[in-house]
């Protein structure tokens, strides 16, 4: 990696930059586990960070419920009971959580095992493994956090920004 100026660099073509910016307040809700980081990175587009807390999780897997069938060339509801819905997000985000504060060996067989507990539509399980995997884990959280400077915005208040190198 070679760099351009502060925070700015140049990039081979496996590697993309990751923009993050975040308040004091998101920070110490991912620390606690409170929230999660989920990074979206994909070569030659912007790639940022988004924040999650358990709220919003949920909502994003329940829309993994509304898909498209690709054989029958039309979109599908996949029924699953509510119970079973909200006993699978706790049990994701769970993991996730453990997996941003220490790296959880094996998580996919774990997430795998998870899914194993119940009978759900393919699809649906593959939607919910794919937007799983933007989820920074512990490595890539001390990555984006050691590099973060803060920098103070017109209205008085402060922003931690930072712009790092990661595989994509």
């Amino acid at each position: 990696m070679k760099t351009i100026r502060f925070n700015t660099f140049e990039t081979n073509s496996s590697s993309c930059h990751v923009v993050t910016v975040l308040s004091d307040y998101e920070i110490e809700e991912i620390k606690k586990g409170e929230s999660l980081l989920a990074i979206y990175k994909s070569q030659n587009e912007k790639t940022i960070t988004k924040t999650f807390d358990n709220f919003r999780f949920r909502y994003e897997i329940e829309r993994f419920k509304f898909s498209y069938d690709y054989s029958k060339d039309e979109p599908k509801y996949i029924d699953i009971p509510r119970e079973t819905m909200k006993e699978l997000c706790d049990k994701i985000w769970k993991l996730l959580v453990e997996d941003s504060k220490n790296p959880v060996e094996q998580f996919t067989v774990k997430l795998d095992a998870i899914f194993a507990e119940y009978k759900l539509d393919e699809d649906f399980v593959d939607s919910v493994k794919s937007f799983v995997s933007y989820f920074a884990g512990k490595s890539a959280l001390d990555h984006i956090f050691e590099r973060l400077q803060k920098y103070k915005m017109p209205n008085g208040d402060e922003m931690n920004i930072s712009c790092v190198e990661m595989e994509c």
